[in-house]
């Protein structure tokens, strides 16, 4: 999969390709279809936040559907 990190205020966003993760017990994986960006990302992005900590994927408010479930998850599931 690939994301976009910052990885210090008032950089650039570097994407980056990693492993999908498997899900670990009472843990569902969402592959997201659509990820907004709001002004708390933005705030975040641009040092407006001094208790954020790099590195960071922006976007936290995201639609998607069930991928995988694991162990003990009986809903939802894909």
């Amino acid at each position: 999969m690939f994301t976009a990190i910052a990885t210090a205020a008032d950089a650039p966003l570097t994407v980056t390709e990693r492993d999908v993760p498997e899900p670990g017990p009472g843990e569902v994986l969402v592959e997201i279809t659509a990820c907004g960006v709001c002004y708390t990302d933005l705030d975040v992005l641009q040092g407006h936040w001094p208790i954020a900590r790099f590195p960071v994927v922006p976007g936290h408010e995201i639609t998607g559907v069930v991928a995988a479930a694991g162990p003990g998850v009986s809903w939802p599931t894909s």
